[in-house]
């Protein structure tokens, strides 16, 4: 069985690999990290990373985008990630993954949403974060 990709490294540090590796196929990929530096749950942590890798290969076979930004924002209260891309897909054609996304993170108490407005698609992820 392999290990998860973040079982031995912080989720910005396996979201900023996925996206170097991205970027060496010629997408420009750029992460952002926002908020706290709070430690998420094993759980949350690879759904989010699930969400990043999954939006990644669909922005690469489907969107014909030149550039995705990747957000991770570790708040007080939720931690969201969102992808957006700059490509030509639309809601419609992401109707599988959402659903798949969506049941994630439904079982850790968070949601998905995607929409689309005349310069990008994006796609969120927003997990609660556990009580300390």
């Amino acid at each position: 069985m392999r290990a998860s990709p973040t079982e031995s490294r912080p989720l910005p540090e396996a979201l900023a690999k996925l996206v170097e590796q991205w970027n060496a196929t010629g997408l420009r990929a750029r992460l952002s990290v926002e908020g706290a530096r709070r430690q998420l749950t094993p759980q949350a942590d690879l759904t989010l990373y699930r969400a990043a890798q999954e939006a990644l290969t669909n922005v690469g076979q489907h969107a014909d985008a030149s550039r995705v930004d990747l957000i991770l924002d570790i708040a007080l209260l939720n931690s969201s990630f969102a992808v957006e891309d700059d490509g030509v897909g639309d809601v419609t054609q992401a109707k599988d993954w959402p659903a798949r996304r969506a049941e994630r993170a439904q079982l850790l108490g968070g949601e998905s949403r995607t929409h689309r407005d005349r310069q990008r698609f994006t796609l969120e992820v927003e997990l609660p974060n556990e009580a300390d």
